[in-house]
């Protein structure tokens, strides 16, 4: 089987991946090479037998700390050039936020996928104001952008 192109799928956790994304996982690496960035869980096993390329990348979900995440930010933009995708695709709030971030710099498409803006939506303070401020940023209008959830 020939692989097209290069996709980095990056996610919270292969345990979302494999819920709610593996129809769609499957359906891309039929033509492509398609690696993984994500948290390590129970969920790996499933997505190595399918000889998915997998790498390890904890997101600290929880963390606010601006040195941590910069740093995180640093790390993946690394690993990113290393693989050089021809499309990013990503799930959940770190992930979509470091890719637009990443794929701004690198000239990398990006397919940013928000299931709901959760507590992002909900809660109004500063760190909610410097999120979007940095997706307005980042964003470009030629970028694809889904929302799943019309509520938030």
């Amino acid at each position: 089987m020939k692989h097209v192109n290069k996709i980095l799928v990056i996610a919270n956790s292969t345990w979302s991946l494999y819920n709610f994304r593996f129809n769609l996982m499957e359906a891309i690496s039929k033509n492509h090479q398609v690696k993984i960035l994500s948290n390590k869980d129970e969920f790996l096993s499933i997505f190595k037998n399918k000889n998915y390329l997998f790498e390890e990348f904890s997101f600290n979900r929880k963390s606010k700390n601006i040195l941590i995440n910069f740093l995180n930010i640093v790390i993946l933009f690394f690993k990113i050039k290393n693989y050089k995708p021809k499309i990013i695709i990503s799930f959940g709030l770190k992930p979509n936020l470091y890719s637009v971030i990443i794929g701004k710099i690198l000239k990398i498409k990006i397919i940013t996928t928000f299931t709901g803006l959760g507590t992002l939506y909900l809660n109004k303070n500063f760190t909610q104001k410097m999120i979007i401020i940095l997706f307005k940023f980042f964003l470009s209008k030629k970028q694809k952008v889904i929302f799943h959830n019309n509520q938030d």
